[in-house]
């Protein structure tokens, strides 16, 4: 299946200044924050990503596109967000995407789905920190985000 070029994008540019798996993830201690200003994630930055610290779930939706839409998010420790699409086609991981180095992140609380997932699942934030995730298949593609948690 050949894929086009034109979708590679997420949201910010690109991922020179990735935070490698350890750095952000779980520990709280990643990158920007409220008002952000820190390194990419996942093509991400906290003070541009979809701000949704108001709300107590966010939904996330993928299709064929290559994309999540949004693919980067603010939200509250506490929240929780759900993941709409085929898992079949996009497994969803917890995780960096460093050029065409995919690194999962066993500490985050975005969890490998699979298609036995029933076209959503939902991931609890209790804490902040900064969480990067992608589909295992097309992350190289474009297909990744993060989310940031705010306190």
């Amino acid at each position: 299946m050949a894929l086009g070029l034109g979708v590679v994008t997420s949201c910010g540019g690109d991922d020179s200044n990735n935070v490698p798996a350890g750095a952000g993830g779980s520990t709280g201690t990643g990158s920007g924050g409220a008002g952000g200003g820190g390194a990419m994630l996942n093509g991400c930055d906290s003070a541009t990503a979809v701000d949704k610290t108001a709300s107590a779930t966010t939904a996330v939706a993928f299709g064929n596109s290559l994309v999540y839409d949004p693919p980067c998010l603010r939200i509250k420790a506490g929240s929780s967000v759900t993941w709409s699409g085929d898992f079949v086609q996009h497994p969803l991981v917890g995780g960096t995407i460093s050029g065409t180095t995919k690194t999962p992140d066993p500490a985050s609380p975005i969890k490998l789905t699979m298609g036995a997932d029933a076209g959503s699942v939902t991931f609890s934030f209790p804490n902040a920190g900064d969480f990067p995730y992608y589909c295992t298949i097309h992350g190289t593609f474009g297909m990744k985000g993060a989310v940031f948690v705010v306190p």
